[in-house]
């Protein structure tokens, strides 16, 4: 025992740290995707493309048409904790942008062959930023419209133990497929492209129609086969969205959306409540298609219960349960039941 050697408390390196939060940040290719068309978005883009191979595991590209950055502000994106996003505490109750204010960025260039292109209209260039695996920061002028392009090559080459993880090269295109459509859903003013391995996969251009997009995502051959919600609620919880007809059945819960202040989440209660509104309308085992958007004042729902902001809490759960219910329940109205109702938890829990 007298040989034992205390061990010495250390402080980490920046590069150790930025991989440690890749560890919330990066789960996977279609996280990557998600963070860097947030970014995008809150910069005011209305034109997105993405580009990935093999799933997004060898490349992943993001361009977008938003403001760009200028060379100084760039370098500052690539440094933790430094955000556009918040400025106080209490910003993070109130705050309607995406991302994780001031991660994301340098934990995926800390996991990644990393680079990013950007400018602003008042610049005459644009500039290059590139990251080396040891963290350090190069910049060089370049041609580039305004904007900003980010590529990340080989993601996880720094942490072979995660690469190892990732699932099949199908299953990752899929998660990243899936992510585009909840952002074309709820951003109906904003193009959309997807390419994998050269291959178009997805292709929503502005102006399209909000149900037009919705029923493509849904897989319905005709938005006949949806009905909308007229905004309901009050000052402090809207909803309004889309629900099939109970001619619409499909086997599993997979085509149901929740949006919060635009935001995709999971919600178990949300999912209750609608499917208690079509008890009685569908066989047992059957769901429903449906997505539905809810604005939620600030102090009303708190965003920041999950890491990567895909669930929430809201202050009145009780009410917003009834409103669903409710909305959804007057929409449906005139169907014919079918049969005895089935015990809705059953469903739930298919």
């Amino acid at each position: 025992m007298d040989n034992l050697i205390e061990p010495e408390i250390r402080r980490l390196s920046s590069e150790v740290c930025n991989q440690i939060a890749a560890g919330e940040v990066v789960e996977r290719p279609a996280s990557v995707v998600k963070e860097l068309v947030e970014n995008a978005l809150d910069a005011g883009a209305d034109q997105i493309k993405v580009v990935i191979t093999e799933g997004g595991k060898d490349l992943i590209e993001v361009t977008d048409n938003g403001h760009g950055m200028s060379a100084d502000q760039a370098q500052l994106a690539l440094e933790r904790h430094a955000t556009s996003k918040i400025v106080s505490a209490a910003d993070l109750f109130g705050v309607s942008s995406y991302g994780f204010r001031g991660e994301a960025l340098p934990s995926i260039a800390s996991v990644s062959d990393f680079s990013l292109t950007t400018r602003t209209r008042s610049m005459d260039a644009g500039i290059k930023l590139t990251v080396s695996a040891a963290g350090k920061i190069s910049a060089a002028a370049a041609p580039a419209p305004v904007g900003t392009k980010v590529v990340v090559k080989d993601l996880f080459y720094l942490v072979p133990a995660r690469k190892n993880f990732l699932k099949t090269t199908n299953t990752e295109r899929g998660a990243i497929l899936d992510r585009l459509q909840r952002f074309a859903m709820s951003h109906p003013e904003c193009s959309f492209l997807l390419e994998h391995n050269g291959r178009r996969l997805l292709n929503f251009t502005r102006g399209d129609r909000e149900v037009d997009r919705i029923a493509a995502v849904l897989k319905l051959k005709s938005d006949d086969q949806l009905r909308p919600l007229p905004e309901s609620g009050g000052d402090e919880i809207k909803l309004k969205g889309y629900v099939s007809l109970p001619t619409v059945q499909m086997s599993s819960g997979r085509h149901i959306y929740f949006f919060v202040n635009r935001r995709a989440v999971r919600d178990k209660a949300l999912l209750a409540a609608l499917l208690k509104a079509y008890e009685g309308t569908l066989p047992r085992g059957r769901y429903p298609a449906a997505v539905l958007f809810l604005k939620v004042a600030d102090g009303a729902v708190d965003v920041n219960v999950h890491p990567a902001k895909e669930e929430v809490r809201f202050a009145d759960g009780g009410r917003l349960f009834g409103l669903i219910r409710q909305v959804v329940a007057e929409a449906l109205s005139g169907y014919p039941v079918n049969g005895k109702a089935d015990d809705f938890f059953s469903r739930f829990g298919g």
